[in-house]
């Protein structure tokens, strides 16, 4: 009996369990499965059980930086399966070139014209980037606070977010639709300050009336929230709609 165990155990770690079926499932990314599968290192017709996956995610978000992580799913006897989590983006910055920039801070791609529907991020002070790595900002508060205006929008249901200003960060501001920058003064008390912006911007929805909505004073003084129409300036402004 011991001797069938211990062939039963060196068959399953060298001849039985060989992987035949490599597969992605997750969110969408810009990346074939064949891309996915090869960076992955993972390769058909090798022991599951032998096979560490430990540093498959590592190994993607680096290769394919679109992604942000992988979590490897052994499903025996044959098959992995690869479930994809895609990087969250929140802005693009100037910065020899323009790079693309998710939520960890990471640059995902860097390209020679803006993208559309990704908010153009001014203020940071890009010292140092490369693709898939995490970017140096001058400014470091930089990430911190364009994530929170940018969750602060996703939880208010508010698209549209054009640039991103956060050059003082007694002053943080965000423009919407290239029409109506808003600014919220320091981040703290951002939701709050947002439902504010709501109401003006269901207000200005259908409008062509440019200019700029102070919050910065919500919420000890909600009497000070109002918007004041003018003509904005190009340096609150982007040609990032489609």
């Amino acid at each position: 009996i011991i001797i069938a165990i211990i062939v039963l155990v060196i068959c399953s770690l060298t001849v039985l369990f060989h992987i035949n079926n490599i597969y992605v499932t997750g969110d969408e990314v810009p990346y074939t499965q064949d891309e996915i599968v090869f960076a992955s290192g993972i390769e058909t017709d090798t022991n599951i059980i032998m096979e560490n996956t430990s540093d498959v995610s590592q190994r993607v978000a680096s290769a394919l930086p679109y992604i942000e992580s992988v979590e490897p799913i052994k499903h025996f006897p044959f098959e992995i399966e690869l479930k994809v989590t895609a990087s969250e983006i929140i802005g693009q910055a100037e910065g020899a070139g323009i790079l693309i920039i998710d939520r960890t801070g990471r640059c995902i791609d860097r390209t020679d014209v803006l993208t559309k529907n990704v908010a153009v991020i001014r203020g940071t002070g890009v010292l140092n980037a490369e693709v898939g790595k995490t970017v140096s900002f001058g400014n470091d508060s930089a990430l911190s606070n364009v994530v929170k205006m940018h969750d602060a929008f996703k939880k208010a249901g508010i698209t549209d977010i054009t640039v991103y200003n956060i050059s003082d960060e007694n002053k943080l501001c965000a423009t919407y639709q290239n029409r109506i920058v808003i600014n919220f003064g320091t981040s703290d008390n951002l939701d709050e300050k947002l439902e504010y912006a709501v109401q003006i911007i269901e207000q200005q929805k259908s409008g062509k009336q440019t200019g700029v909505l102070n919050l910065s004073r919500i919420p000890n003084d909600k009497q000070y929230a109002y918007f004041s129409p003018e003509t904005l300036d190009e340096t609150q402004v982007a040609s990032v709609l489609e």
